[in-house]
């Protein structure tokens, strides 16, 4: 059996005094963008207003349950669909 592995270059961004993100070009929907890896994170979310420069208003479907992080648990979060979600190897 063949096995196939595809390197995908990631930056490293320094925040703060000893913290750093994960960024990587991705095309979304045609594209490109760049988006910050969370390895923490529960879920795979998207800012909001960065994201509709991807998809369309009408693509939005709001959810009824609130969700919690960057320092609130009453943050009203939709879902949408992304018809294609590429990584970029530069």
């Amino acid at each position: 059996m063949l096995s196939r592995s595809t390197i995908i270059p990631i930056d490293i961004l320094q925040i703060e005094d000893d913290g750093s993100h994960l960024l990587l070009k991705a095309k979304l929907n045609g594209k490109v963008a760049r988006l910050l890896i969370d390895t923490g994170a529960s879920r795979s979310v998207f800012d909001e207003e960065r994201i509709r420069q991807y998809v369309s208003e009408k693509s939005f479907v709001p959810h009824n349950k609130l969700s919690t992080g960057l320092g609130t648990n009453s943050m009203q979060t939709s879902t949408v669909i992304l018809k294609t979600l590429k990584l970029v190897i530069c």
